[in-house]
């Protein structure tokens, strides 16, 4: 008992040297590297406030677009430059104003901030032409890091706001009724609309990602692919951005949301039975016109390729008067 009781007290002696040394070694490099980091940490002063004039910049803002038939630049300019209709602008601005931030904010000396509607304008111009923060830095006396904010939680709202209405919902039973009806009077009953994918190119794509967004379309372009589903209407039902360019339509389709969410049952796309050619059909699923790439399913149907009888050559008329893009 005594052998063990000592060596025990040994061991333990040992180890608290060990310890001790293992200690003040890692005190001597934390002190060490602290000292060397505040020896090369060079002190930046502070970036004075830019002397901007909100009330001019607001004036000339109006005076460009929102100043009724006396603005300077029409709404062929507007919808070009913002990328969308003034009505959809406005309707936004409606939905927005008075929420954080788009609200009016004073400094400590009593003078207006950046107005409202230049926040929102700025976040328009830069989703409309994927730029910089600071492009408009000059004509909207936004500053980069703050547009930055702003674009962030416009996003948010914007979501918040349209999102259970716009982005990515199956339409409903009366929709679907509705839909099947007008595309029937397009020589297409029970067809929903149009489901593709088209790519678009990345100029700034980065080179670290290169490698899988290079592919066949655009002449093997850097691109990005947009997969969506619409109606005659023009109206978007689904979209999904961002699948590289190595992948092909297929393989999109392999992946879609929409595609799992039609075979979980939470996009029902059932519709009423129609009639084609004296046929009444009455399917599980309605169908949807495509460009011939997709498989052979019941909800696909594919246009003719240089069709030559007479009936193909009909239906691919048929098919291009819909509107659908």
């Amino acid at each position: 008992m005594d052998d063990d009781s000592s060596s025990d007290e040994d061991c333990l002696h040992i180890f608290q040297e060990e310890y001790a040394a293992d200690d003040a070694a890692w005190t001597v490099l934390f002190e060490s590297s602290s000292s060397e980091e505040e020896e090369l940490r060079v002190d930046r002063p502070r970036t004075a406030n830019k002397r901007r004039d909100f009330v001019d910049a607001y004036m000339r803002v109006v005076s460009n677009y929102f100043n009724g038939r006396e603005s300077i630049y029409n709404e062929v300019d507007f919808e070009r430059r913002f990328r969308c209709p003034r009505a959809v602008f406005n309707r936004v601005h409606d939905h927005l104003m008075g929420t954080p931030p788009f609200e009016q904010y004073k400094d400590p000396t009593g003078k207006p901030g950046i107005y409202p509607l230049f926040k929102l304008v700025g976040c328009f111009r830069f989703i409309a032409y994927g730029d910089t923060y600071d492009r408009d830095d000059e004509s909207l006396c936004i500053g980069e890091t703050t547009l930055r904010d702003y674009v962030k939680q416009f996003a948010r709202l914007v979501i918040v706001a349209f999102g259970p209405q716009y982005l990515n919902r199956a339409p409903n039973k009366q929709e679907c009724q509705v839909i099947s009806q007008e595309m029937g009077e397009r020589l297409f009953p029970g067809c929903l609309g149009s489901w593709d994918c088209k790519h678009f190119a990345w100029k700034n794509c980065p080179i670290r990602l290169a490698g899988q967004h290079q592919g066949h379309a655009e002449g093997g372009k850097k691109t990005l692919i947009l997969e969506a589903i619409c109606d005659h209407r023009k109206y978007i039902w689904h979209a999904n951005f961002g699948d590289p360019s190595s992948m092909n339509d297929i393989n999109v389709l392999d992946r879609s949301s929409i595609v799992g969410s039609m075979l979980s049952g939470d996009a029902c796309l059932k519709t009423d039975p129609y009639q084609v050619n004296g046929t009444m059909r009455d399917w599980i699923y309605s169908y949807y016109l495509e460009d011939g790439i997709y498989p052979d399913c019941a909800i696909f149907v594919s246009t003719y390729k240089g069709p030559q009888e007479t009936r193909r050559v009909q239906s691919q008329k048929a098919q291009d008067s819909t509107g659908i893009p």
